[in-house]
């Protein structure tokens, strides 16, 4: 997702000015012409980043200017907009750690990670990112029209490579990052706050505790609906980023068949490696691991995404499809 016209005619406006009235002040580089939005104006690249990195490093430079001069060149609406640049601008190392429909995520560099939702200003931020990740990147993160954009530069590091074991600890602290805090789409200048944990029934003292609620539809026993829950909520995680509805409808049918087995196989082993092998068997049957199509997703990077190596992957897939043989499928669709 980007921004609309209006929007980005509004950014560039004001972005670009700021740099120049900034320099104006401050005389970091030479004077360069008054930028009008729609105009060429000539300034080196180089000299430009000068003026805005000095800018991001001390944002008491936008109070100051927009104090002093700024409601001469800026209407009170675009003044309140710099004010929140100045006030909530993040510039920092992130890693760019996935690109979803909506936004594309990247997450802080510390030993708490937080996620952001970034989206592109002409382009989506994975279009203008076209770098294998997760990558990390210098980026400036800024409040906009009740979204997070960057500042229209930045630096990819896409010279690092990182390892399966490097690749797994980061999509794991994904996900802790995201059940604790979620993705944040806002920048308001407060640490996000942990989400409220969800609201327990209090246990009868005097009847067993109830199986957790599955949704409609879903038929397994009473004994595996915790299990089913744990491994769908990968399921569908993986398949709201990488897959399709089918895709999803296929790859919980086939675990609810797998928990209607007695005894049940999932109950043992990790949830992301059945998660995975799940999703690895239904691609092979069912073409999206077939790298002869045009839109296809590879073991690896499956196995990459649930933190599981290939070969547990590859020997999980291939238990699922001899365990669903029986129920395979017909022109390229499965029945259960």
């Amino acid at each position: 997702m980007h921004l609309n016209e209006d929007e980005i005619k509004l950014f560039y406006k004001l972005f670009h000015n700021l740099v120049w009235h900034i320099n104006e002040r401050h005389h970091i580089i030479d004077s360069f012409p008054e930028p009008v939005y729609g105009t060429d104006y000539s300034i080196d690249l180089p000299e430009f980043i000068k003026v805005r990195n000095a800018m991001w490093d001390n944002p008491i430079m936008i109070g100051a200017f927009l104090a002093e001069d700024g409601h001469n060149h800026f209407a009170e609406s675009e003044c309140a907009i710099l004010r929140d640049w100045q006030n909530n601008v993040l510039k920092n190392k992130f890693i760019v750690m996935k690109h979803l429909a909506k936004y594309s995520v990247v997450a802080t560099t510390d030993e708490n990670p937080i996620l952001y939702a970034v989206h592109g200003i002409v382009d989506s931020f994975e279009d203008v990112f076209p770098f294998p990740l997760p990558c990390i990147a210098e980026i400036v993160l800024l409040p906009f029209m009740d979204r997070i954009i960057y500042d229209s530069l930045m630096v990819a590091q896409n010279n690092i490579r990182f390892g399966p074991g490097l690749r797994a600890r980061f999509n794991n602290a994904y996900k802790i990052a995201k059940a604790k805090y979620g993705i944040v789409e806002t920048l308001t200048g407060q640490f996000p706050q942990p989400l409220p944990p969800a609201k327990k029934p209090p246990k009868s003292r005097s009847l067993p505790a109830s199986s957790p609620a599955l949704p409609d539809g879903v038929n397994v026993p009473k004994a595996m609906a915790e299990r089913y829950l744990e491994v769908a909520s990968l399921i569908e995680d993986f398949c709201d980023e990488i897959l399709d509805d089918e895709g999803r409808a296929d790859s919980l049918r086939a675990l609810q068949t797998l928990c209607r087995k007695r005894p049940s196989p999932v109950g043992r082993g990790s949830a992301e490696s059945w998660a995975c092998g799940i999703i690895c068997a239904i691609g092979v049957a069912d073409y999206r691991l077939n790298n002869s199509e045009p839109l296809h997703v590879t073991r690896a990077e499956v196995a990459d995404w649930f933190g599981v190596s290939i070969s547990t992957a590859a020997n999980k897939s291939g238990e699922i499809r001899k365990l669903l043989m029986k129920s395979f499928f017909c022109d390229g669709r499965f029945f259960f």
